[in-house]
């Protein structure tokens, strides 16, 4: 009886403790989920808001080739009023040449009145003269060289009237010339008028051209400056949601954290807002740093060297091996996979912790350092990561030195780019926070 009291008592203990083990790993466990799908949802809104930026680029590009465009028109539109301008001066030059060509043709026609005016009266000479016949002036009492004088009259007279004949032929071809420029004169004159309608059309159309982009650019700027809103109204609300990652008990506000990534990257010359990024997955800034016990978290072929380091550095920090927790294995299907054992906000393998433990020391002053203090950590890992090659402070470098610092030499298996993509957006996100202050 004694015995089955004492055996009922056991198990109530045993049940009363995994409850209370329960009230205490299970608020983490909430907290990791809140912060996690929080994260997921900063990440989506980055991703949008670097999709605005694009688009912002983009139209800002077009409005410059509007602006381009418009200088093209405004620059044709003056060369047409230009060319107006010279239509306009061409066609007073040919109502100056008409009114020349008028005065000659006048000019001329009065040259042939006159000419008329001789030929009538050398006409009416030869009509006198011919009233009388040459036979009769001879037989008559009229003297010999009277007669051979009017002959002679008579033969200038004729000449005169074929002199006049040729000058009158001669005025009228000239006066056919004149009239046929004239009607060239004309004829060019209303093509200058012809292409002036022309120019103006044309003016026209590059006037209706100007008012139509000049409106599309309008459109343009009213576009763009609805997705710079938008842009600024997304990017307020991933600074909200960055406000709202954190969690209680253990975890870094934003304001701790950073001040931890500075003092690592200064350190080690690598940026704050990655090793922040870095922080953040590998515990959720201090929340989640391990439930379980170094016996049965380290495994694998690497485990008998793990445990003897971390007997070693909890030796050094006066902390009792057995119940200093680490992290736990991952769980597929109800069974562990690889190893646990991380330490810290950090999650450093103590074997991996060692390798770096004397820098660190030096660097922090702290002898000996503790993966378990984020100040001595993140030193560790900011050395860690610029090993790697993050302190180049490139995309792909910092993306290379995420992967390593997670899987090490299997950094390039692609069933672990997850890792790295959402490490750099991340790192991204508190970036802009940290510009934002």
């Amino acid at each position: 009886m004694n015995n089955y009291i004492k055996n009922q008592r056991l198990i109530f203990s045993a049940v009363l403790a995994f409850f209370l083990l329960g009230l205490i790993i299970y608020p983490k466990i909430g907290q990791a989920v809140s912060r996690s799908s929080l994260e997921q949802k900063a990440i989506k809104l980055q991703a949008e808001i670097n999709k605005y930026k694009k688009d912002i680029s983009r139209k800002s590009k077009n409005i410059e080739t509007l602006g381009q465009q418009k200088e093209i028109i405004q620059d044709e539109i003056a060369q047409s009023e230009l060319e107006i301008q010279a239509s306009q001066t061409g066609l007073e030059v040919v109502n100056l040449a008409i009114e020349d060509k008028i005065n000659q043709v006048d000019n001329l026609k009065v040259e042939m009145n006159q000419e008329k005016s001789i030929l009538a009266e050398q006409v009416r000479i030869i009509y006198y003269f011919d009233q009388e016949p040459i036979i009769g002036k001879i037989l008559s009492d009229q003297d010999f060289s009277e007669i051979l004088n009017t002959i002679s009259a008579i033969e200038n007279i004729q000449a005169q009237i074929k002199t006049s004949l040729d000058s009158l032929k001669k005025v009228k071809k000239v006066l056919n010339q004149e009239k046929q420029e004239l009607e060239e004169q004309e004829s060019e004159k209303k093509g200058l008028l012809k292409l002036q309608e022309a120019q103006k059309r044309g003016l026209e159309r590059k006037a209706w051209s100007k008012n139509r982009l000049l409106n599309k650019v309008q459109n343009e700027q009213v576009s763009l400056e609805l997705s710079l809103s938008q842009s600024s109204a997304e990017l307020n609300q991933v600074r909200s949601k960055i406000k709202l990652l954190q969690s209680g008990g253990k975890s870094l506000s934003f304001e701790q954290a950073l001040k931890y990534a500075q003092y690592g990257a200064k350190l080690s010359n690598v940026r704050p807002s990655f090793l922040l990024a870095i922080l953040s997955k590998e515990s959720g800034w201090n929340a989640n740093v391990g439930t379980c016990f170094y016996t049965e978290a380290l495994r694998g072929k690497s485990a008998k060297k793990r445990k003897k380091a971390f007997e070693q550095i909890t030796k050094e920090l006066g902390k009792d091996p057995a119940v200093t927790l680490v992290s736990c294995p991952m769980k597929m299907n109800g069974r562990y996979v690889g190893s646990g054992g991380a330490m810290g906000a950090c999650q450093f393998m103590p074997d991996t912790w060692q390798g770096y433990q004397s820098e660190v020391g030096r660097l922090t002053g702290h002898n000996p350092p503790n993966p378990w203090e984020v100040g001595d950590c993140i030193v560790g890992m900011g050395l860690k990561l610029a090993s790697a090659g993050a302190n180049e402070k490139t995309y792909d470098s910092e993306w290379k030195a995420a992967m390593i610092y997670f899987a090490g030499g299997n950094w390039n298996n692609k069933k672990f780019r997850f890792y790295g993509d959402k490490v750099m957006a991340l790192a991204d996100l508190y970036q802009m926070e940290i510009d934002a202050e």
